[in-house]
């Protein structure tokens, strides 16, 4: 069986992968279809600063691998 992990952002850099995907055989580029890239998770504590998240929004994409 397997498992796919998409990645987006600083997410997509190869040793943050190994940190939480320990096993990994192949990486690939790939596209969300009807998504978006945005910036709505609110950093605790912080005030102006936001993490990236993706949301459905029909004829946009995001990149990732």
């Amino acid at each position: 069986m397997s498992e796919y992990y998409f990645a987006f952002g600083s997410n997509m850099d190869e040793v943050r992968i190994k940190k939480r995907i320990t096993k990994f055989s192949e990486r690939f580029g790939g596209k969300l279809k009807d998504m978006e890239l945005v910036f709505n998770k609110k950093a605790y504590g912080k005030e102006r600063i936001g993490y990236a998240n993706i949301m459905a929004k029909l004829g946009s994409k995001v990149e990732g691998i």
